[in-house]
């Protein structure tokens, strides 16, 4: 068992070199994607060791150990990896840099609405809103500074300004803003209901829980009711 897994992961390794051969020899000659990003002498050179390594796939390399493979895959990518990166940030970067400049905008925009007094932003401070701004005026220095060194940069060389360093300006600011713009406004304070004073509830416990006013009609129905009585008897 453990023989046929050397065996498996050997067999991959190979065919592993063999894809990676192809699509780079592909992706370097020309028309294919990373040309352009790649000076003229060092991709025939490349290509040229691209066949050379698949001729030895085909020949001495036929069975060789999974250690050699290996070696030789990561000798491979040490040529052709940077090209891919570099043809990665060139592609990718200048949509990121127009995010970028979407998020100066809006925090822009946010600044100028506090300061106007809109009232979605009254449960804010205004040290928060100089911390977005200054953050704002950093991006956008940083944008001036590598948009001009990545446009004027040959493409054939490493970007200045590699993708995930943009992402972070974009991302940082970002949630420099989003952490203030996006507090909700605190709770309004529940109303308290209006209790009776202590004494209207004492003198409603004396009277029987009978308000003052009722209990005082009560006794005047009842004097009334004895002096028809006492007129009565008289009468008779």
């Amino acid at each position: 068992l453990a023989a046929t897994l050397k065996e498996t992961e050997r067999i991959d390794r190979r065919n592993c070199i063999r894809g990676v051969v192809y699509h780079r020899r592909i992706s370097c000659r020309y028309g294919g994607p990373l040309e352009r990003f790649v000076l003229e002498t060092e991709r025939e050179a490349i290509v040229s060791q691209l066949n050379d390594l698949e001729n030895w796939l085909y020949e001495d390399g036929e069975n060789c150990e999974r250690e050699t493979y290996a070696n030789r895959l990561d000798a491979l990518r040490k040529k052709t990896d940077p090209i891919k990166q570099r043809a990665n940030d060139y592609d990718q970067c200048p949509a990121v840099f127009e995010e970028l400049k979407g998020s100066i905008a809006i925090a822009r925009l946010a600044v100028a609405e506090f300061r106007k007094g809109l009232p979605k932003y009254d449960h804010l401070t205004e040290t928060e809103f100089i911390n977005i701004s200054e953050t704002a005026e950093k991006a956008q220095k940083w944008l001036d500074v590598n948009l001009a060194k990545f446009t004027q940069s040959p493409r054939t060389a490493d970007s200045p300004v590699q993708l995930a360093a943009v992402r972070f300006e974009v991302q940082s600011l970002n949630a420099c803003v989003s952490s203030v713009v996006n507090r909700a406004k605190p709770k309004p304070a529940p109303t308290k209901t209006a209790t009776p004073p202590k004494d209207a509830e004492a003198n409603a416990e004396q009277n029987g829980g009978e308000p003052t006013g009722k209990a005082g009609g009560k006794m005047d129905m009842d004097n009334n009711a004895q002096s028809a009585s006492d007129h009565n008897m008289d009468v008779d």
